[in-house]
């Protein structure tokens, strides 16, 4: 028998958005902790920049090489086993750092093992909103859900300010806040959380329940006619240019934690007592940024994503470039250059990430998905090192300033090539 016939989406796929959302925000929180926490590492272990940044390196090695396994994990067991097998990692691997930190190599250990629960959580969480959402809402959709990046940035910063004035260790504190916050989440996304196939037998998503959209600007949305299998997927161009697409993204998400205090402390001069708030802005802009990037491609450019991806990668060269012409003239118009230029750089999230449910057959966007995520991530693992060792080396975080506004260039022509 087939799949019943939807009049209109079910308003239950925004209870699996709101679970999503906390699942792979508690990770970016996981991964955040590491920089939040890093005075108080420093200090209490001795390490430099660059020994302090394999602490973020060890957990976004383990993210992009297991995000290719993970989407192939939704395969066999589904999104919601492979994001409770997720939680259920990084949370056993929270309770022993908090129990047995304080020692470097393992530390690493750990920290690679909490990676691991992000990339089954990246390709599960990305792939299960798209599924649950019509196609003219995607975009919206994956913004909401990405903006819980900078949340989560956000919360490992206040977490980790009120928890060290506890006089706790850092590592028990540092270990505390994920596995305590991992385990309410696991318990709220094992008792609401269901599968589209167990709701409605035979579908695969949501879109294909739903009556064809008519609007005659929306693109073609004929999914048989999409590559069946991955070595399909991998001989069209438009997969590759958001392979490198994707590596600039998370290089510049994952590249402004590991340079912005030194940034704003050393080069531009702005006092300590304002550097928090300022960073907590910049964040925290995710909040609005990515669901305004999912607006404009599902609403103003007919669910066409390639727009919103050329203005966004715009804005973020064009803010970065400004910010070392005002320097320490004005503290208000840094910010304001620092929370466009992230806000920017969060606004392409949800519509690029609706791009691999649209290049592929529905049977193997989850495999799509991951792929992307892993080969994205790359670019969030070689981020922090490289940024640090300049750090160390030049004594200014300008250049890696400059390494940023190229990236923004390159993402801009990668998404006239993306054309989706």
């Amino acid at each position: 028998m087939g799949a019943v016939k939807l009049s209109k989406a079910p308003a239950y796929r925004w209870w699996i958005l709101v679970m999503n959302m906390l699942a792979y925000g508690y990770f970016f929180m996981t991964i955040q902790t590491a920089a939040a926490f890093g005075g108080a590492i420093q200090e209490a272990m001795g390490l430099n920049a660059t020994m302090l940044s394999f602490y973020t390196t060890a957990t976004m090695i383990s993210f992009a090489l297991l995000a290719g396994p993970g989407g192939k994990l939704i395969a066999k067991v589904g999104t919601k086993k492979t994001i409770l097998i997720a939680l259920a990692i990084d949370v056993v691997a929270s309770a022993v750092f908090a129990i047995a930190g304080g020692n470097y190599v393992s530390d690493l250990v750990l920290r690679f093992i909490q990676g691991i629960s992000g990339g089954f959580i990246g390709a599960a969480a990305v792939n299960s909103t798209a599924m649950w959402f019509p196609v003219r809402q995607r975009g919206i959709a994956g913004g909401i859900l990405l903006g819980v990046l900078g949340i989560g940035f956000t919360l490992a910063t206040l977490g980790a300010q009120a928890l060290l004035g506890t006089g706790m260790p850092w590592y028990a504190a540092m270990g505390g806040l994920t596995a305590v916050s991992g385990v309410v989440i696991f318990a709220l996304y094992l008792l609401t959380v269901r599968e589209i196939s167990a709701v409605y037998p035979g579908a695969m998503s949501i879109a294909e329940l739903l009556p064809e959209e008519s609007t005659s600007d929306a693109p073609a949305r004929d999914t048989s006619k999409l590559p069946a299998t991955m070595a399909e997927v991998r001989r069209n161009g438009k997969y590759w240019a958001c392979a490198v697409f994707g590596f600039g993204n998370a290089f510049l998400v994952y590249g402004f934690g590991t340079f912005l205090m030194f940034l704003l402390m050393n080069d531009l001069g702005i006092t300590s007592d304002l550097i928090t708030t300022v960073i907590s802005s910049t964040f925290f802009i995710t909040i609005v940024a990515a669901p305004l990037g999912g607006i404009l491609s599902d609403n103003v450019f007919k669910g066409s994503r390639y727009q919103t991806l050329m203005i966004a990668t715009g804005i973020t060269a064009v803010s970065l470039l400004l910010i070392p012409l005002i320097g320490s003239a004005s503290v208000i118009l840094v910010a304001v250059l620092l929370m466009l230029a992230y806000g920017s750089v969060s606004m392409i999230l949800g519509p690029f990430w609706a791009i691999p449910n649209e290049i592929a057959q529905p049977q193997i966007s989850g495999q799509c998905t991951g792929e992307l995520t892993m080969l994205s991530n790359i670019g969030g693992i070689v981020a922090a090192p490289i940024f640090a060792a300049l750090i160390d080396g030049t004594g200014t975080a300008l250049v890696c300033l400059g390494i940023c506004v190229a990236v923004g260039v390159i993402s801009f022509l990668c998404a006239r090539i993306i054309h989706q």
